[in-house]
């Protein structure tokens, strides 16, 4: 996991899919690129005991969720991480859930951050 600041800004990359949950309590990046593979069920409340900790984050991409090169799970893996980004809302109403597109650029604005 690692915790990017640039020009007062802060952008948290989780790299697996579980975290020690007082590790990342009192973090409060503006963008949080979060694991959301399906085994995340297996971990007690992982969505929301995340968007808890973090203190909600204005902006969350869902990562790990998607296979690039493997259209044929491409439907299931789609209909998982929605349900991933209604995990989210569910927990963090506020927050902008953006699903990227393989190989294409994201642009995050100043409507997705939070001052």
């Amino acid at each position: 996991m690692y915790l990017l600041r640039m020009a007062g800004h802060q952008v948290l990359i989780m790299g697996s899919m579980n975290y020690i949950e007082r590790e990342v309590e009192g973090l409060r990046p503006d963008i949080a690129i979060v694991g959301a593979l399906p085994n995340r069920h297996e971990i007690y409340d992982y969505t929301g005991r995340l968007m808890r900790a973090l203190g909600h984050p204005a902006t969350v991409f869902p990562t790990h969720w998607l296979y690039c090169g493997a259209p044929a799970w491409k439907d299931s893996m789609t209909k998982d991480v929605k349900e991933f980004a209604e995990e989210v809302k569910a927990t963090s109403p506020e927050t902008n859930v953006i699903i990227p597109n393989c190989f294409e650029p994201t642009v995050i604005g100043p409507q997705e951050h939070r001052e």
